[in-house]
């Protein structure tokens, strides 16, 4: 169970939910797969899902829109959506960052932070619509949250959960 995937379908988006490899639902050995290795087979896992829903035609390809898209996995998956032609808009916080990849990829951008909803309103007011998210604005402060001090826990959950939350 995922609260920020139960927060996009009950919105009414179609929620893509894949168990790429890096992630940590199979325990620390399968979490850490990517280790020295990212993006690469995790990459692959979750573009096979973004193809198939767009395949399905759950989802206009002429309106596609990544948070996080500035770096890591956001950006790997936003460059092949843009590979593949797709119209492709990235958001992130640091617009250095966030301007490069989009001039490097060939995509539009908006610099907005996922988890501020006057930002996030900033960001749907400048596309027409919007017909496939890929959420993956977030952070991650170690493997596992019981690891955390209560501070980074609120910095994570502010990046991942609220910012689900903001931009549904």
């Amino acid at each position: 169970w995922s609260a920020e995937l139960q927060l996009y379908a009950a919105a009414g988006y179609v929620v893509l939910y894949t168990n790429p490899r890096g992630s940590t639902s199979y325990g620390e050995t399968f979490g850490n797969l990517i280790n020295h290795d990212y993006p690469d087979h995790d990459y692959d896992d979750l573009m096979s899902g973004v193809d198939a829903v767009i395949a399905k035609g759950y989802v206009d390809p002429d309106n596609l829109f990544v948070t996080g898209g500035s770096g890591g996995i956001g950006l790997a998956i936003a460059e092949g959506l843009v590979g593949r032609g797709y119209d492709v808009v990235i958001t992130a916080r640091s617009e250095d960052r966030l301007r490069a990849a989009a001039e490097k990829i060939g995509a539009r951008y908006v610099v907005a932070d996922g988890a501020r909803e006057d930002q996030m309103a900033a960001v749907m007011d400048a596309v027409d619509e919007v017909h496939l998210l890929v959420h993956s604005a977030g952070i991650l402060k170690g493997t596992f949250l019981r690891k955390l001090s209560l501070d980074d826990l609120d910095q994570v959950l502010s990046a991942n959960l609220r910012s689900a939350f903001v931009t549904t």
